[in-house]
């Protein structure tokens, strides 16, 4: 037993040895915590901020081309189902003689399944929209925000005609 301050301890050695190793050992643990500090926080979410800022317009323009592309199918296909129509109506003219009038923006002809005399047809484009106007029912659109619309005309010999003749019995078109 040891002295300690002039009276004799109860400590012994080995626990007065355990003790300063225990305090010794507290001594050098890290003072550091490991959780993350304000600072470090502040400059993660400023740094996230940032990025975000960057990242937004691209992500907005992505969103605006990926629209347009779009748009853009669904009017082809669009223009694409109009003119397979008038196509289908087209061929179904049976002579010379049922088409009505014929110039660079309008076809009218008889159709010669319409009945007693056929239903007469008609293409045009009406503002922005290309139209198909039969007699025997409203005109109905066929595509939207039509641009331009021109007929071009031939004759037999696969010559571009500008004017098409028309008389009670045969016209030049073919």
């Amino acid at each position: 037993k040891k002295l300690v301050g002039g009276r004799r301890s109860a400590v012994s050695s080995r626990q007065l040895a355990f003790s300063c190793l225990l305090l010794t050992a507290h001594r050098r643990r890290p003072t550091r915590s490991l959780g993350f500090t304000l600072i470090e926080m502040l400059m993660t979410i400023t740094i996230l901020a940032l990025l975000a800022g960057l990242a937004a317009p691209l992500l907005a323009f992505s969103i605006d081309a990926i629209q347009f592309h779009i748009t853009r199918i669904n009017m082809s296909q669009s223009a694409d189902v109009a003119v397979e129509r008038m196509t289908r109506e087209i061929r179904r003219v049976r002579d010379d003689t049922s088409i009505v009038t014929a110039n660079a923006n309008q076809l009218t002809y008889i159709n010669p399944d319409g009945g007693v005399g056929g239903t007469q047809i008609s293409f045009s484009r009406v503002g922005t929209t290309l139209m198909m106007t039969t007699a025997a029912g409203p005109a109905r659109g066929l595509a939207d925000n039509v641009q331009s619309l021109t007929f071009t005309y031939f004759d037999d010999d696969g010559t571009e005609i500008g004017a098409p003749l028309f008389s009670p019995n045969a016209t030049n078109l073919r």
